[in-house]
């Protein structure tokens, strides 16, 4: 399963790479969103986010590992939702210094805001 909060999220442009079954949406705590122009990331925080939970095919996981540039630019973390373990795909920290915090955590509420 994966854990999806930006533009991979449904009504997003990139979620027709989602191949698979919507399992939960909600909130989970120890995260925090800052934006990184057109899409967003989560860093380990005192706060928590929306996402989406999918259980996706081998070939969705894959072009999604793909559009996240993994390892390269994303990198993998497992989250506790309540729908069981999901991986969740996170900038390292290095790359946060010039980043704006999305405070309510919610990518769609960012968007809002354009």
């Amino acid at each position: 399963m994966i854990a999806v909060y930006g533009t991979l999220r449904e009504g997003h442009g990139n979620h027709g790479l989602i191949d698979g079954k919507k399992k939960w949406e909600g909130r989970i705590d120890g995260w925090v969103m800052h934006s990184l122009g057109g899409f967003p990331t989560c860093i380990p925080g005192d706060g928590t986010i929306t996402v989406e939970v999918w259980d996706v095919t081998p070939s969705s996981a894959r072009h999604v590992d793909i559009l996240e540039g993994y390892p390269d630019f994303y990198d993998k973390v497992v989250v506790n939702t309540p729908v069981g373990d999901a991986e969740m795909y996170t900038c390292p920290l290095s790359r946060m210094a010039s980043c704006g915090l999305i405070e309510s955590g919610d990518w769609n509420d960012a968007r809002r805001n354009w």
